[in-house]
């Protein structure tokens, strides 16, 4: 019989061979790895899987990130599980802050939050549930899903996750995904990811509408903010001015220590209210803020 506080760490893989080995090797001496392979994969990842564990499985794909992870959850011999895949590595000594975890807090805590960091922008980050427990926690959503119980914060664990170069496989996938959600469940979080996917697209109009009746709805303040500086962004790209400063201050006014927001309010004006936003931004903590953009310089 198993003791309660081994780790099983799963990953979802679909042609993953660029980056797997590493995410792999950053994991190893974990208690047992599993790989769920999505049986449209047309690479070698099962190939270098097979260098890490016997444990693969294969999935075929239902446009459900849940579905798959709660799957290969499911083949875990472990209670205690947690994803690393993909372009995610896990950092040095990171299996042993786990077991400590763990072994000093899961019997008090189903979930624990982990610290993401942006390869790209290492001053991106935030902190997710990611470590849980299979048998009382699963994941539910189509598409940026998340665990059924919050997360206890219970000190750094950092994963570094990069952009996978699999997503030019399928680059209107999440679009695909929130909108056939949103018609099946017009949830605050479902309008609120839709809206950020149009956002990165440029498309401005299709986001304003969709934050717009996001924020009339939320009650999650930390994503709240994020709409409202996004909102900001959308329409200062439209040439609506001071709706996008009206907009921006509705983020500071959810949270004053939104750094990403003051910064981009002082973007927003002239002097000699620039250099007055950017001493705020400087002095700003980012506490409560669900998607941390921090400023490594103050430029």
């Amino acid at each position: 019989m198993r003791e309660d506080n081994m780790l099983s760490i799963y990953s979802i893989c679909h042609n993953e061979g660029a980056n797997c080995r590493a995410a792999w090797e950053s994991v190893k001496g974990v208690d047992e790895l599993v790989a769920v392979i999505d049986s449209r994969t047309t690479d070698k990842t099962a190939e270098i899987a097979r260098e890490f564990t016997d444990k693969i499985f294969y999935f075929d794909w239902i446009d459900d990130f849940s579905a798959m992870k709660n799957f290969a959850a499911s083949k875990c011999s472990n209670n205690w599980v947690m994803h690393v895949g993909g372009a995610k590595t896990l950092e040095e000594g990171g299996i042993e802050k786990i077991r400590s975890i763990i072994k000093e807090h899961g019997s008090a805590h189903d979930a624990f939050k982990i610290k993401l960091v942006s390869k790209e922008f290492p001053a991106q980050f935030h902190y997710l549930p990611h470590l849980y427990r299979k048998d009382r926690v699963e994941y539910s959503g189509a598409i940026h899903e998340a665990l059924t119980k919050p997360g206890f914060f219970a000190g750094d664990v950092v994963i570094t996750w990069g952009q996978n170069p699999n997503h030019k496989d399928d680059p209107e996938r999440n679009v695909r995904i929130l909108e056939k959600e949103l018609a099946k469940v017009r949830s605050p979080r479902n309008i609120f990811y839709l809206a950020r996917e149009y956002y990165f697209r440029a498309r401005y109009s299709e986001a304003v509408e969709l934050f717009e009746e996001y924020v009339g709805v939320s009650k999650f303040l930390a994503e709240k903010g994020d709409a409202y500086l996004l909102l900001s962004r959308c329409l200062f790209q439209l040439n609506r001015g001071d709706d996008a400063r009206a907009m921006c201050l509705k983020a500071i006014q959810t949270n004053p220590m939104h750094e990403e927001a003051l910064r981009f309010m002082a973007d927003l004006h002239y002097e000699p209210w620039k250099t007055k936003w950017r001493k705020l931004a400087d002095a700003a903590t980012n506490e409560d803020v669900l998607f941390v953009v921090r400023r490594l310089d103050n430029g």
